[in-house]
């Protein structure tokens, strides 16, 4: 599944964007149907 993070006014970490990656993967185990997410971060 391919996540498009976007972080607002603030420059996303790798390590947060495989957080977020790993999170999204774990939704696919309860719902079939998620192919491209779309995650807005804000500060």
């Amino acid at each position: 599944m391919k996540v498009n993070t976007q972080a607002v006014n603030f420059n996303a970490n790798p390590e947060l964007l495989n957080f977020i990656q790993e999170r999204m993967n774990k939704l696919e185990n309860f719902y079939d149907k998620v192919i491209k997410p779309d995650v807005f971060l804000k500060v």
